[in-house]
């Protein structure tokens, strides 16, 4: 129902009925950040110590044992005869925030702690998805489960055994899903009973497959109709960040000139499949 009319008529429009701003500013709605989180960083100290732009990684291979036969010198094996991988930093990316003067002075809520926020969260969702963009080509490009259909017991046991069978550790594996990976697994009974608490269905860890952390995520590469999840290892994909997402507050001659602050938020990073068979993507119902 509409208000009825104010007498006198113009109060409002003259300025004499305050305004009130509430300082408990609405932020916008922010996808969990998880995937950096999640993969091997244990190469950025090489980079920081060395500086550059390219990080390379020598590969050693296995070796197979051989029948003693007495009176017979064993076969020299060589482990070393794998091709190096190099990770290249040839991601950069910012997110500038510009305020001018007298709205940084006047403003009724912390600007800066906004810019500085928003840019940051812009940013590190670039990273996020940068890796997620990686999931589809591990395993050979060969994904699980059918786009657009719902997942089942099989999808999750055909998962774990593609990765049992490689020979990859139980320890630091970690499942990467989105909302719709989440409901099909509430409406499976093996799952749902035990490990999945819906008061903790949000973003981020939600829960465990059998013992391997299960968390969800916006970011996603979409397929046709869905999106490539992931189960992997941490050694699967190798991110090297130099330095991390980094906020900087520029108000230097240039900006004051223009009666300006920016708010840059930077980073600049590398990323590769170092594992082929330490991952594998699974196609969901819906991106």
């Amino acid at each position: 129902m509409a208000l009825s009319a104010r007498v006198p008529s113009g109060a409002v429009t003259a300025g004499f009925v305050k305004e009130v701003w509430s300082k408990r500013f609405l932020d916008a709605v922010e996808s969990s950040l998880v995937v950096a989180k999640l993969v091997d960083r244990s190469w950025e100290d090489d980079l920081v110590r060395e500086r550059g732009d390219k990080v390379n990684v020598g590969i050693t291979n296995n070796v197979t044992a051989t029948e003693v036969v007495v009176g017979t010198a064993g076969a020299a094996l060589n482990p070393l005869t794998g091709t190096k991988l190099q990770i290249v930093l040839n991601e950069w990316w910012e997110a500038n925030i510009d305020i001018d003067a007298m709205t940084w002075r006047q403003g009724h809520i912390n600007l800066q702690t906004v810019a500085e926020k928003r840019g940051a969260y812009a940013v590190s969702k670039k990273l996020d998805s940068t890796l997620c963009a990686r999931f589809s080509a591990l395993n050979g490009s060969a994904a699980l489960g059918t786009d657009g259909v719902a997942w089942n017991v099989d999808t999750i046991d055909e998962a774990v055994e593609t990765l049992d069978k490689n020979d990859v550790p139980r320890e630091n594996r970690a499942w990467i899903i989105n909302p719709s990976g989440k409901r099909d697994l509430r409406s499976i009974e093996r799952f749902s009973n035990k490990n999945y608490d819906p008061a903790k269905m949000s973003f981020g860890l939600v829960g465990d497959i059998d013992g391997t952390p299960v968390f969800m995520t916006n970011n996603l590469t979409a397929a046709t109709t869905g999106a490539y999840a992931c189960l992997l290892h941490e050694e699967a994909i190798a991110l090297v960040i130099n330095p991390s997402v980094e906020v900087v507050v520029m108000d230097g001659d240039f900006f004051k000139d223009k009666h300006l602050v920016r708010v840059r938020a930077e980073a600049l990073w590398g990323s590769l499949e170092m594992r082929d068979t330490y991952g594998v993507s699974v196609l969901t119902r819906s991106k």
